[in-house]
Order: structure tokens, then C-alpha cells, then sequence
């Protein structure tokens, strides 16, 4: 099969799913013994979705949860069910994360935010809007950025830190449907790699969570259908929550974790890699 034609290809069907109930993870260790237990994590994102799952997952392992949204009635919400700490926070404004106030610093981190370009899928680049660029550069890769910046110094003053950052698969393959949503994750992958090394030389692990679409309460019939056309099942959101915990827990510097509902997925991201040579020069 030519690699370049089904690069861009969208099959309708995808003959390697196993079509069968997908089953969760196994769950962290919730012991005394769990790297999780009696330790502050910091999600961003964490009033709903994964971000939610994660922030109650790490609880349930004896965690101390800082609950961050933009919405800070959601983030009270979640944070009012386990036991935590809730935050109203603009992860895209650099003042906003100057200004946090932590009594404990984080030695966890879930660096999260999945925010498409737009609900209307697929459209041409020249249709989005300054609002659209802003509001998606700043919530999927300016957020991580400046999260970077402010948790690391504390973190690496204290050793032994975790930070997992949500780059979702679309930080490793071209999404058509919306290449704006799909450069940002590229770019947080780009910056995960780039400061794992030296980040991991001063006790803070860095790992990046690559999941393909999860099953979401914002998609419609019409865009749920489309993406499964494209890209393939939808996944649980508890099954890439379990994976941001087990990255956080046992993930080695700079690992990506891709996390997908079916084989013809993660096939795809290989694909990927395996075309990025064929197509890169060299100016000696």
C-alpha cells in the first residue's frame, strides 16, 4: 500500500477493532504505598472530563487535589466530592499563574485543557477567526507553557515531582478536521520532549498522555459521527484518565503514551512516524 495515499486516507471502516466492550484499565494503586498518597497534585482543566477523572483517581490514592478550571464553579464542584481544593484559573494568562497562591507546593501535576477550534468540523484554514486562534493556542499549549514555567522551579527544589501533560494523539498525527487543534498538541509534544531531559536531570518527570478522541458530552450526533468515520471509536474518558495515572506513577522521562480504543489507531500514529523520513531533507 503507498503510505503518502493512506496517510490521508479516512476509511470508513475499521477492520482491526476488536468490536468488542472496551474495558478500563486496571486502577492505581490506592494504598499507603501509592506514589499518589499524602502528596498535592495540581490539575488544570480538572472540572470536568478527564481532567475531572484524573483529579478524582488521585484522590481515591490518597492524593491532595488542587482542582484548576476556568470555570470555578465546576472546579468547586469536583473539589467539593473528594476532599479538595478548588481554583478558578485561566490557564492561557500568564498573570493568572503568577498570581496562584499555594500553600503546599504541587509535587503532581496534570497539565490538561482539549479545547477544539471550533464545533463545526471539518473547515478550510482561512475561515478561522483571531478569537478561535487565541482562544485554542492559549488553552492547549499556552496553558502547558506557562504551567511549565511556573510549577517546575518549586518542583525541582523539592525532587521527586511528576507532571503529565495532555497532548492527545493529535499531537502526533494530522488531524484534518481541525489542523488548528492539531498544530497545539503538536507543539505540546514538541515542548514535552524538549524539556524532559533537562527537567528529568532535576527530579521532575515529565510524560505526555496521547489519547484519541474521548467520548464527550460536547460532541453532537452529527460531529460523533464524523469523527468515527474519520479516526475510529470514541474512547472512554476513564480509560485515559487511568493512563495519566499510570504515567504519572511509573512513566519514564519524555514518554508518550498513546491510548486508543482500537488497533487501527495506534497502526495510524505509526504510519505517521514512519512517513515523517521519507519526507524530511537534509541542507548539508
Amino acid at each position: 500500500m503507498d503510505r503518502q495515499k493512506d496517510r490521508t486516507m479516512h476509511p470508513p471502516e475499521h477492520p482491526e477493532a476488536s468490536g468488542e466492550p472496551e474495558t478500563d484499565l486496571e486502577p492505581a494503586d490506592s494504598g499507603p504505598d501509592s506514589y499518589f498518597n499524602g502528596r498535592v497534585a495540581l490539575v488544570t482543566g480538572g472540572g470536568s472530563g478527564i481532567g475531572a477523572l484524573v483529579a478524582e483517581m488521585i484522590a481515591v490514592c490518597g492524593g491532595r487535589v488542587i482542582v484548576a478550571d476556568l470555570d470555578g464553579d465546576r472546579a468547586k464542584a469536583v473539589a467539593g466530592a473528594i476532599d479538595g481544593q478548588a481554583i478558578a484559573l485561566d490557564v492561557a494568562d500568564p498573570p493568572s499563574w503568577d498570581s496562584l497562591s499555594l500553600e503546599t507546593p504541587p509535587t503532581i501535576a496534570f497539565l490538561n485543557a482539549a479545547v477544539a477550534s471550533r464545533l463545526t468540523m471539518p473547515y478550510d484554514i482561512h475561515e478561522v477567526t483571531r478569537a478561535e486562534v487565541t482562544r485554542t493556542v492559549g488553552a492547549n499549549f499556552l496553558g502547558v507553557l506557562h504551567g511549565l514555567r511556573r510549577l517546575t522551579p518549586a518542583m525541582a527544589a523539592g525532587g521527586d515531582a511528576r507532571i503529565c501533560l495532555n497532548a492527545s494523539w493529535a499531537g502526533l498525527a494530522p488531524i484534518e478536521l481541525d489542523p488548528l487543534f492539531s498544530a497545539t498538541k503538536h507543539a505540546v509534544v514538541g515542548l514535552g520532549r524538549s524539556v524532559a531531559g533537562p527537567l528529568g536531570a532535576k527530579g521532575v518527570r515529565v510524560t505526555m498522555l496521547c489519547a484519541t478522541v474521548p467520548e464527550s458530552a460536547q460532541l453532537t450526533d452529527a460531529m460523533r459521527a464524523t469523527v468515527e468515520q474519520a479516526y475510529g471509536p470514541l474512547l472512554a474518558p476513564r480509560r485515559a484518565a487511568q493512563a495519566a495515572l499510570d504515567l504519572l506513577e511509573f512513566g519514564e522521562p519524555g514518554e508518550i503514551r498513546v491510548v486508543s480504543r482500537d488497533r487501527y489507531s495506534r497502526a495510524r500514529v505509526r504510519i505517521e512516524f514512519e512517513d515523517l523520513e521519507p519526507h524530511t531533507t537534509y541542507d548539508a
